[in-house]
Order: C-alpha cells, then sequence, then structure tokens
C-alpha cells in the first residue's frame, strides 16, 4: 500500500543506493574549490554545478520518500511523480550544463 512505510527509512534507502555518486560529488567538490585560485570562473562554476547535483540528489531523495504521505489517491501520485520527474530532470540538466560550461572556463584561445 502506498504510504505503507516509514519515510525516513525509504530517505536512507534511496541515500544508501546513491552513495557512489554522491561520494563523488562530494570528493569533486573539494577538489573544485581548491582549484580555486588557479581557475576561478571553472572552478566557480564546477562548484555551482556539483552544487546543484547534490541538492537534487538528496532533495529527490527526500520528496521520493515524503510523496506517498502528500497524495490522496494512486492518480494523484502518479501525477505528483510525473510533474516531480521533470522538475528533478531539470534540475539535473541545468547541473549537468553548468559542469560543461565549467569545461570550456577560463581557457585561451588557439
Amino acid at each position: 500500500m502506498y504510504g505503507s512505510g516509514s519515510p525516513l527509512l525509504a530517505f536512507l534507502s534511496s541515500v544508501a543506493r546513491q552513495l557512489p555518486e554522491l561520494a563523488v560529488t562530494v570528493v569533486g567538490f573539494v577538489v573544485v574549490l581548491g582549484r580555486k585560485p588557479a581557475h576561478p570562473k571553472a572552478s566557480s562554476l564546477a562548484a555551482a554545478g556539483l552544487a546543484v547535483a547534490l541538492a537534487t540528489s538528496l532533495g529527490g531523495a527526500a520528496f521520493y520518500a515524503a510523496a506517498p504521505t502528500l497524495a490522496s489517491n494512486p492518480g494523484a501520485l502518479g501525477a505528483l511523480y510525473a510533474v516531480s520527474g521533470f522538475a528533478f530532470s531539470a534540475l539535473d540538466a541545468a547541473a549537468l550544463g553548468l559542469l560543461v560550461a565549467a569545461v570550456v572556463a577560463d581557457r585561451a584561445p588557439r
């Protein structure tokens, strides 16, 4: 049945499933901030992209753990998942766009 499990358990299991991605994001964030003096624009863009990716991962896990308690019936839950899925996908695309922009930033023309 929808919403029959613990939202905290659902959140923690979702975060556990994402641990490798979260670890790479956090380590990447530390590396990017360490390179900021040498490449300020690229580092800022990469840090912003990684921050959006981290927030999207954790926010998505929290949202999807709480979503079954927000909808009154399975149809409403499906609509909620469809809209939130698009929103989280747009945020993932924004994070990727920032990371791509960081790759080409601070480069001298050839």
